[in-house]
């Protein structure tokens, strides 16, 4: 970007605060600056109102100045890690002036709940795992094992479903499901394999169909019934609070210290948005420990990626 631009330069998440550092031109310094922010991907943005604190840092040269918004991160039951931010500047005679840059969290500084070293295999070879005992059997270094929301997500409390809170929310986790799926991530994290999830969104799989009470949660809108994989439902409120606790739900189990359930340190997420419009498929990987930043477009890896750094330092 050119050195005379009002623009973002990163923004970065920690425990208590979100901080948006930004660059702005000398000539923006006396305008009305405020912090507008989106909460989910199809909502609005709005601004916020005496939540942020303006900080200058430092006078760059002669025409930039550095300075930088903190907003607090947890509002209420929302946390604005994950919400997408916008600066404008109006200047003294009403015109106004947007930041460029990007406007999702582009830095995690230490928080997350877990923090260790990538397992290191004595081999390259890996496999996507349905029989673990063969694959064990051959030698494999890395194992990739197929989650699927609908599978495990339950709508109640069946009198022994999984519990999981999310902010003041209980979400319900059948609990044979998750269980027969905790014993394969085990079995090969114990025996020296990297493990990846490949997230998946799928009405039916493995003999298992949605719930009927969750389909419309749980399945993109524009899903066509010809298909087999749907895209996560990011683009409505229910949906993406849904998909946020199936993914922290996963990351959260499958990182304990302890490893009482396995371990799992990749996440793969097959994104089916471009499939629903041109039939391509789109399969991104996300191995956490790899990680890069997380960019100001509205992309289905950078949520995942967003949930799992919760989880795991990288």
């Amino acid at each position: 970007m050119a050195a005379s631009k009002f623009y973002i330069k990163r923004i970065a998440a920690g425990i208590e605060n979100i901080s948006i550092y930004c660059f702005c031109p000398l000539e923006l310094q006396d305008s009305s600056f405020s912090v507008w922010e989106k909460r989910g991907f199809a909502g609005e943005y709005r601004e916020l109102d005496g939540t942020h604190i303006y900080k200058e840092i430092a006078l760059l040269n002669d025409n930039m100045l550095s300075f930088c918004f903190c907003i607090q991160r947890n509002d209420s039951k929302w946390d604005r890690i994950y919400s997408a931010f916008r600066l404008q500047a109006v200047t003294q005679d009403g015109s106004a002036e947007t930041a460029e840059g990007p406007c999702y969290v582009t830095e995690f500084d230490n928080i997350s709940l877990s923090d260790y070293d990538y397992p290191r295999s004595h081999t390259i070879k890996g496999l996507q795992v349905n029989m673990v005992d063969d694959a064990l059997k051959l030698g494999i270094g890395h194992a990739a094992l197929n989650l699927n929301l609908p599978g495990i997500m339950i709508p109640e409390d069946t009198g022994d479903a999984i519990k999981y809170q999310m902010e003041g929310e209980t979400f319900f986790f059948h609990r044979l499901r998750v269980e027969a799926f905790d014993k394969k991530v085990k079995e090969l994290s114990d025996n020296g394999v990297a493990v990846t999830l490949i997230l998946l969104n799928s009405k039916r799989w493995d003999g298992v169909l949605v719930h009927q009470e969750l389909e419309q949660e749980l399945i993109h809108p524009d899903y066509d019934p010809e298909g087999f994989i749907s895209a996560f439902p990011i683009v409505t409120e229910r949906g993406l609070k849904r998909f946020r606790a199936f993914v922290e739900f996963a990351a959260e189990r499958y990182t304990r210290p302890d490893q009482r359930y396995g371990r799992a340190c990749g996440y793969m997420s097959i994104v089916t948005e471009t499939a629903i419009l041109t039939g391509e498929w789109h399969i991104i990987h996300i191995p956490i420990i790899f990680s890069g930043r997380i960019s100001g477009t509205i992309k289905q890896p950078g949520m995942t990626l967003t949930q799992a750094r919760l989880h795991l330092k990288t």
